[in-house]
This record gives structure tokens, C-alpha cells and sequence, in this order.
């Protein structure tokens, strides 16, 4: 123990002492605390004094539960709280799962979002492909205005777009019959299938 807190032991006994002796002068008390009937109505005057907020009488009434081994709080009360403990428990434990849930869920939701995006992005990639198919189309419908090279040029860009596209099935067969309606009838050029 350090100095201090013999101090403080000793001057909190001393000013202990002083009440418990001014109580039993002034209420006539002589050693009532040392009687073994009072554990409900020493564990009530516990309760009382607390919410007056005198610390020695609190201790006061704390020695004397300890001197009889007796609890703080009454059988009901402790029973109380014990129940209000595993309440409490269960609580956060249906707590934790709701929001173990709660994660998993927005988890699904990003992953179903990046998805979306992704198929979004995916779309408008296969647009921009369409249309500049489109365009090959066009310039290929003037063949007439376009030289051999040009038009091998262009079909060879169709394949190469045509190819990007593999995978993407539904946009891809658009693609495919867009282009065999166009440019390989123009051109000795083959355009690759998408492999299976």
C-alpha cells in the first residue's frame, strides 16, 4: 500500500467513526446494526442514502451488510438484474445477428450493383461497337466511292469488332448479321466466329 492510500483509509475511518457515533447519540442507537434480522431493511436504507448522496452514510450502511455477509441488493433485485443481464444478452445477441445480417445483405446489394454497372458498361460498349459497324456499313454500301483497299480496311475493323463482342452472345448475333449483310458480301475477308 502506498502512503496515500493509507492516508485516505485511515482519515475516511476516522470520519466514519465520528458519523456512526453521532448517529447512535442522536437516534439512541446501540449497536442495532449487529442485530441478523434487518438484511432487507439495511439493503432498502442502503438504496435511500445512495440517492441522498452522503458517502458516509453509504459506506456506513455498506460496512454493515459486509459485516453480515450479506449483498448490496435483495434476493428479487439481484434476481432482477440477473434476468435483466441475460435479457440484455439475448438482446444483443439477436442485435448481432440482425446486423451480421444487415452486412451480408449490403454486401449481395454492392455485388449486385457492381454487376449491374458492369452489364451497363458492357452495353454501352457493344452500342458503341454497333454503331461504328454501323458506320463500317455505310461506307461499305458506297463501295462504289471506295477502293479494294478500303473496303478490306473496313472489313478487316468489322472483324476485329466483331471479335470484341464474343461472349456478349445476344448483342453479339445482332452484330454478326449486321455485318454478314454488309461487309463479307463486299469483301473476301472472313470474319472469325466467337469461339464456343
Amino acid at each position: 500500500m502506498t502512503k496515500q492510500l493509507d492516508d485516505l483509509v485511515a482519515r475516511f475511518s476516522v470520519a466514519l467513526l465520528e458519523k456512526l457515533r453521532a448517529a447512535e447519540q442522536k437516534y439512541g442507537y446501540q449497536n442495532n446494526w449487529a442485530r441478523d434480522d434487518w438484511e432487507a431493511e439495511c439493503q432498502r436504507c442502503l438504496k435511500e442514502h445512495l440517492a441522498k448522496g452522503n458517502p458516509l452514510d453509504v459506506a456506513a450502511y455498506c460496512a454493515f451488510l459486509w459485516h453480515h455477509g450479506w449483498s448490496t441488493v435483495g434476493k428479487e433485485r439481484r434476481e432482477a438484474l440477473e434476468e435483466a443481464i441475460e435479457r440484455g444478452d439475448r438482446y444483443h445477441a439477436e442485435n448481432d445477428e440482425l446486423f451480421k445480417r444487415a452486412c451480408e445483405a449490403e454486401s449481395k446489394l454492392r455485388a449486385m450493383r457492381k454487376s449491374k454497372d458492369q452489364v451497363m458498361t458492357d452495353i454501352q460498349e457493344m452500342l458503341g461497337l454497333a454503331d461504328e459497324l454501323e458506320s463500317l456499313a455505310e461506307m461499305l454500301s458506297k463501295k462504289n466511292t471506295n477502293s479494294d483497299a478500303e473496303v478490306d480496311q473496313i472489313c478487316i475493323r468489322a472483324a476485329k469488332i466483331v471479335r470484341q463482342a464474343a461472349g456478349r452472345e445476344a448483342i453479339f448475333e445482332a452484330i454478326r448479321v449486321l455485318v454478314h449483310q454488309t461487309a463479307v458480301q463486299t469483301s473476301s475477308v472472313e470474319i472469325a466466329e466467337p469461339k464456343q
